[in-house]
């Protein structure tokens, strides 16, 4: 058999892109690689969100040459959308697509045109098969956030039909998964774009109704898509709903958030993070904070670091601003030096780690549904509901499963490196 490498940066929507060109190419006996080992093809699905993100994938370009300098490279994701006539000129790179276009990367694999039921959504994809499936049911971006190339990679914002989506989610789903999880670009706009219009409450209140063996959990939403619609669904079927919940704030300052072209002020951020923890009290809740944007001085950053002593947010992903060409906030300046920067992402990050161990500590003793999704040495390793991360000391009889969910009584948390993991006391 066939072996290709494949490599995937970014998002989980990227992942769950690359999950079905492997699905497709092990029907066709072509086996997938993930990482680079020197394999004829190779394909990149790249991530441009930072220029770290966009160096990263041209550094695994350089790299799949090196390792064999007769190497087909194929590039796709949103950095071939941005920078294609520039990518197809780095040695060893064959063909550059943008996102969502597995099919073509196959197409082009097999010197074929192929395709698939013509009825199936080409937005529809999953990842995490051996895991949880993740699906993708929406992408693109409406949005017009000074700081992002995402509009200008992937589009306008497209839904993935509701019959569609219900159908393919419910053979997946058959299949004996626990847990699904829905996943896009903006998951909160899902249906906005439909004919007729719907919503994603609309559709997880299906997918609950007709999958009763599984729970779902959702991807990132903005904190205006939290709509008393979707509260009032979550609430309707919260045993059924994974209480983990992402919401993007990127700065707690009202005069960044204008800057970035945010479409809400930090008091409606803060009304819905707080609507949420009503309706789940122990719900874990997550967010993304970017740091140094332009216009965020001192008194920006300490109005930020307010605003989050002030808001219940379980962990951050931080993030550093990073000037794309392209977008508004690339030529506005006006950004703190690079020590003062330093400086402040050490603030966030120690910040963020208190708010992580206060999250894990109040888990002891708690009843967990824990799905094992991995095995290193004695420990199975998994994920609870409300997004903590389980380890369960075994014998060999029993391994990871995504088909099992256990119950478990949380033990102390470890804290290991600044990686916190909670020890499972008993299933």
């Amino acid at each position: 058999m066939e072996t290709i490498d494949l490599i995937t940066l970014g998002c989980r929507v990227n992942q769950a892109e690359s999950g079905s060109l492997e699905r497709f190419l092990l029907t066709r006996d072509i086996a997938v690689n993930h990482g680079l080992s020197g394999n004829k093809w190779v394909v990149i699905n790249t991530c441009a969100v930072t220029a770290v993100a966009a160096a990263t994938a041209k550094k695994q370009i350089r790299r799949a040459v090196r390792l064999n300098p007769s190497s087909k490279i194929i590039v796709t994701g949103c950095l071939g959308a941005l920078e294609g006539s520039a990518l197809l000129k780095m040695a060893g790179v064959v063909a550059v697509f943008g996102p969502a276009s597995w099919i073509k990367v196959a197409s082009f694999i097999l010197g074929q045109e192929i395709s698939i039921a013509t009825e199936l959504s080409p937005i529809l994809a999953v990842a995490g098969y051996r895991t949880r499936p993740e699906i993708k049911v929406q992408d693109g971006c409406d949005g017009k956030c000074a700081y992002c190339t995402i509009p200008k990679a992937r589009g306008p914002s497209q839904s993935a039909p509701f019959e569609q989506a219900v159908a393919f989610i419910g053979q997946i789903a058959q299949k004996g998964y626990k847990e699904i999880a829905l996943s896009g670009i903006h998951l909160g706009r899902y249906g906005i774009d439909l004919k007729p219009a719907t919503s994603l409450a609309a559709l997880v209140r299906e997918l609950v109704i007709k999958n009763r063996a599984v729970r779902l959990r959702l991807g990132s939403l903005e904190a205006i898509e939290i709509t008393d619609e979707l509260l009032n669904t979550l609430s309707e079927y919260e045993a059924r709903i994974c209480p983990h919940f992402h919401l993007p704030l990127q700065s707690g300052s009202d005069s960044v958030l204008e800057r970035m072209n945010r479409p809400y002020k930090k008091a409606l951020f803060r009304e819905k993070v707080l609507a949420l923890k009503e309706r789940f009290p122990l719900a874990t809740i997550g967010s993304d904070i970017i740091i140094g944007h332009p216009g965020e001085d001192a008194a920006a950053f300490k109005e930020t670091m307010d605003f989050l002593q002030n808001v219940p947010l379980d962990y951050m992903h931080i993030f550093p601003f990073s000037p794309r060409p392209g977008t508004p906030a690339f030529n506005m300046g006006d950004t703190p030096p690079a020590p003062v920067l330093k400086e402040r992402l050490k603030e966030v990050h120690a910040f963020d780690f208190e708010r992580r161990k206060a999250l894990y500590a109040r888990q002891i003793g708690r009843q967990l549904s824990v799905i094992f999704e991995q095995k290193n040495g004695a420990y199975l390793i998994g994920t609870s509901e409300n997004y903590i991360e389980v380890h369960f000391k075994t014998g060999a009889d029993l391994e990871p499963s995504p088909f099992k969910l256990h119950q478990i009584t949380a033990g102390n948390y470890i804290n290991e490196n600044g990686h916190l993991f909670l020890n499972a006391e008993n299933l």
